[in-house]
C-alpha cells in the first residue's frame, strides 16, 4: 500500500482519515498545523493529503507548491472545506486533484490508487 502524508489542521479530519487510510493498509503520517516547521515534516510520500486551508489562509496551497518543487514524483490531492473555488484553487497549483469536505469515502480512497 502506499504511503500518505496527511496536512490538515482540523484534529477530527485528522483522526477520522488515519483510522480510515490505515485500516485500507496505508502507512499514514498526520500533521497539524502546528508541525509544519518541524524537521522532515516533507519527507518523502507517495501521496499528500492537504487542506487548502491549512494552517493560515491558503497555506496548503503554498505547500503544494513546494512539494511539486522538492518532490516531484508524488500524488498530491488537496481536501477542501466546501468552497465555490475548488477547481481554480487545483488548477493553481497544478493539483492532481481534489475532493471537498465532506468528502466521499469510496471516492477518496479511489483517488489514492497510484
Amino acid at each position: 500500500m502506499a504511503s500518505i502524508a496527511l496536512f490538515d489542521d482540523n484534529e477530527v479530519y485528522l483522526e477520522i482519515l488515519q483510522q480510515i487510510l490505515q485500516t485500507e493498509g496505508h502507512d499514514v503520517s498526520v500533521h497539524s498545523s502546528t508541525s509544519l516547521d518541524s524537521p522532515g515534516v516533507l519527507k518523502q510520500a507517495d501521496i499528500f493529503l492537504i487542506d487548502v486551508w491549512f494552517g493560515t489562509e491558503k497555506a496548503g496551497l503554498s505547500l503544494v507548491k513546494k512539494l511539486k518543487q522538492q518532490i516531484s514524483d508524488s500524488k498530491k490531492i488537496i481536501l477542501m472545506s466546501s468552497d465555490s473555488d475548488v477547481d481554480k484553487y487545483a488548477s493553481e497549483v497544478t493539483a492532481d486533484g481534489y475532493i471537498q469536505k465532506p468528502f466521499d469515502i469510496p471516492k477518496l480512497l479511489s483517488m489514492l490508487t497510484l
